[in-house]
């Protein structure tokens, strides 16, 4: 199923809140910080990135990542057990990051929120559309059940993902589109009755 957003507000200056499920810094780390990789054609003009965790990053690493964009880095910490327990309960989600990101959506005049991943940005994200009005798009770069959750070891996280799964289609059947990167998560969405999704491959940088 294809869904049309429309990104291009007369005034042409657009705005994105990229939320992460990855801390910037253990990306950054990891050289997946590309050029260009969260701003691609660079159709955003200022993304804000909000820093989840404590570790910093290089500011330089994540402007690389949004191409021409202005970078605009958010200190949002929140503790990585508070993000577990914002999987299983998003009521659990902390009320002064909420309060906090969506005064600065309100003030800066963001468009759009931007999800990559299905963790706990994605109910933190849900969260926000809910407060602003402002339409979310999210990308699935695995399909959990064959990639994660078959493969899972640990019984802790197991147990996790299978608690989590009925957050995660809720939120994810209120995004206004969901970006599957392979068609492999194609069957994940549809039993999911995910219907505002469209396969859109990951672009490969030579």
């Amino acid at each position: 199923m294809i869904t049309k957003i429309n990104l291009r507000p007369k005034n042409k200056n657009i705005k994105a809140l990229v939320l992460l499920s990855d801390c910037l810094a253990s990306l950054g780390k990891k050289g997946e910080l590309t050029y260009g990789y969260y701003n691609p054609c660079n159709i955003f003009n200022e993304i804000y990135f909000p820093e989840f965790c404590n570790e910093k990053v290089l500011h330089e690493k994540v402007q690389q990542s949004a191409g021409k964009a202005k970078v605009i880095l958010i200190p949002a910490p929140i503790r990585s057990w508070r993000r577990y327990l914002m999987m299983l309960d998003p009521r659990t989600t902390p009320a002064s990051v909420l309060k906090s990101l969506g005064k600065i959506i309100k003030k800066n005049k963001i468009n759009l929120i931007r999800c990559y991943g299905h963790r706990f940005n994605l109910v933190l994200g849900a969260k926000l559309k809910k407060i602003t009005g402002l339409p979310l798009v999210v990308s699935l770069h695995t399909n959990p059940d064959v990639d994660i959750f078959n493969r899972e070891s640990n019984l802790f996280r197991k147990l996790l993902l299978f608690l989590f799964d009925r957050t995660e289609t809720r939120c994810l059947q209120e995004a206004d589109l969901v970006i599957a990167v392979y068609h492999s998560i194609v069957p994940y969405l549809r039993k999911r009755k995910i219907r505002r999704y469209q396969v859109i491959y990951n672009s490969v940088q030579v």
